[in-house]
């Protein structure tokens, strides 16, 4: 996995740092994703490595670093998905028909868009660096019961399904972009035939991009929604669990 994640993110950022493509505002949304990618992987493999093969857990070294690290590592593996919609949003502004709305795909947006992205992500987190907990064994958890069943579903919700609705959104909205763009250049009904390659090709290009978000979607989904339902549902039997256990005392 760890050798899998390498290669990949490094040949994406190979890709994307192209000249050709480096200068494209969409391209370096691309590339942040993978940036950002190749940073979880350098982090958070190695470290549930040497958790699992080794018994060395960092995290135990005291409640602040269970607290902080936790909440990196929450922050940086949902980042990724949300630059890609910011990639997505890019195509929408790019396609627009309306000047200023064009002027937001600029290289000049990039790093600011980036970057407040980090901080609204990192800060819609920020609530698992007091619901952490190092217990007797000793090992760094969440706080049992409803917090643990409430951080299931706030993953479900804005790593797992938010990032897919929000490219589906954007890239729907710039397919109706292209649409109108066509319209307007071929408003007649009677069409010669360069005019018809033009629609043709047009519908060609439709169908790519919608069949691309749909493998998008689809793909991150399924790779991210399972283990974020599975959280809440073990969550949900551990607290049912507890309860019974308490009852019976």
């Amino acid at each position: 996995m760890f050798a899998c994640g390498i290669v990949g993110h490094t040949l994406s950022i190979y890709v994307f740092t192209r000249r050709s493509l480096y200068s494209n505002p969409c391209a370096r949304y691309f590339l942040a994703s993978a940036m950002i990618g190749m940073t979880v992987v350098v982090i958070s493999v190695p470290l549930r490595l040497l958790q699992g093969a080794y018994n060395i857990d960092v995290f135990v070294r005291s409640a602040a670093a269970c607290g902080i690290l936790t909440w990196i590592l929450n922050s940086i593996k949902a980042l990724p998905s949300w630059v890609i919609v910011l990639a997505c949003a890019d195509r929408f502004f790019c396609s627009s028909q309306s000047a200023t709305i064009r002027a937001w795909s600029s290289i000049r947006v990039v790093i600011p868009a980036i970057s407040l992205t980090i901080v609204i992500v990192g800060l819609t987190y920020i609530h698992v660096v007091f619901y952490t907990r190092l217990s007797a064994a000793p090992s760094c958890g969440y706080l049992p019961g409803t917090y643990t069943i409430f951080l299931g579903i706030f993953n479900l919700f804005l790593f797992s399904t938010g990032p897919p609705i929000g490219m589906l959104t954007f890239g729907l909205l710039t397919i109706r972009n292209i649409r109108r763009s066509v319209k307007r250049v071929v408003p007649n009904s009677n069409l010669s035939q360069t005019q018809n390659e033009i629609r043709q090709r047009q519908k060609a290009t439709d169908r790519q991009l919608i069949q691309m978000m749909i493998a998008q979607c689809i793909f991150y989904t399924l790779t991210s929604t399972p283990n974020s339902v599975y959280f809440v549902y073990s969550s949900a039997i551990n607290e049912v669990i507890d309860q019974m256990g308490i009852t019976c005392e």
